[in-house]
């Protein structure tokens, strides 16, 4: 029962679609850079990230395992969509472009460290900068060929080196880990209390200290006796 339970949570819409945004990526490793089959299965990809977080909200399925898996999607498709498109960008590319993508992937290794230390979790963030940066960041292959990769690549790494340096500011000052904080302007959610015992033992014990403190009520200036 406990398995079958695992795999409805696992087996989600959501989920599936994330995982069609996998398969997509990886599909993109046989496919020709800048051809239109190659974009319009990229677009695609890009379109089911944010489809799979809408639906997610819609239907209440939201769980860590969708965090992460959402997490490992977006790894795959940036990851070979970088690999396809490097000898592209080796070419066209200015120097200094590179050496502000490597501080910037420094950066996000860094937030990714703290979030381990601090809190024991591998977790990727979802502040509205880091939506930001996204957005700009897959615009970026759009930008090669009619040649503005320059200013493509430098609004996607401005977005995401300042998304980083508020990820770095807003953990390193918080004693919890809260994956639905958008911003360092807004305060992480309280931590629910946790209940010791079942609701019917707590019930139990609650009538049980009712019952006595009836008993030991003073009758005519007595205590009454059981």
């Amino acid at each position: 029962m406990d398995t079958k339970h695992g795999l409805q949570r696992i087996l989600t819409l959501p989920n599936l679609i994330t995982c069609i945004r996998i398969a997509g990526a990886l599909a993109l490793i046989w496919m020709v850079p800048f051809s239109p089959v190659f974009y319009t299965t990229y677009l695609i990809c890009g379109l089911s990230d944010g489809l799979d977080g809408f639906a997610a909200r819609v239907t209440g399925q939201t769980s860590e395992f969708g965090r992460h898996l959402d997490s490992v999607a977006d790894l795959v498709l940036y990851g070979t969509v970088f690999l396809k498109l490097l000898p592209a960008m080796t070419a066209s590319l200015a120097g200094w472009i590179w050496i502000w993508l490597a501080a910037a992937v420094i950066l996000r290794l860094m937030v990714y460290a703290l979030i381990a230390i601090r809190f024991r979790k591998f977790a990727a963030t979802h502040t509205w900068l880091d939506k930001i940066s996204s957005i700009l960041v897959f615009l970026v292959p759009f930008s090669i060929e009619p040649g503005w990769q320059d200013w493509g690549c430098s609004l996607a790494l401005f977005a995401a080196t300042a998304a980083s340096l508020e990820e770095l500011i807003m953990f390193a000052g918080s004693s919890q880990y809260d994956p639905s904080r958008r911003t360092v302007l807004q305060s992480p959610q309280p931590r629910p209390t946790r209940q010791i015992g079942s609701p019917v033992r707590q019930k139990l014990a609650t009538g049980q200290s009712s019952r006595k403190s009836e008993i030991r009520q003073p009758v005519n200036g007595q205590r009454r006796e059981l």
